[in-house]
């Protein structure tokens, strides 16, 4: 699904994609997951798609999310809380998004 946004701002012409999509969700950039390079391009280009949240605030007690949780940081306890994040979810959810048309 791609979506497109609804402002007169200009994205950069540029990304260095290469460097991007981490694993281990780190709110600097130095390293980004997909995420938040979308969020942050939107962002550098004036345009705020959603309020980046936090890992405590999201339903992280699945067996499934755990498991993910415990390959990429060895355990729970050493799992950021309180790292900021933005989720697939959270973008896609933006008033400020649309679906483009479909093409026949």
């Amino acid at each position: 699904m791609e979506f497109l946004v609804r402002t007169s701002g200009t994205m950069p012409a540029e990304m260095d994609v290469g460097r991007y999509c981490f694993q281990q969700f780190r709110w600097d950039d130095k390293k980004l997951y997909c995420s938040e390079l979308v969020w942050k391009t939107y962002e550098k280009a004036g345009v705020r798609l959603c309020e980046p949240s936090h890992f405590r605030d999201y339903h992280l007690d699945k067996p499934s999310v755990k498991k993910v949780i415990e390959e990429r940081y060895v355990s729970v306890e050493k799992f950021p809380l309180n790292e900021s994040v933005v989720a697939p979810g959270d973008i896609a959810a933006s008033a400020l998004l649309t679906e483009p048309p479909h093409k026949p």
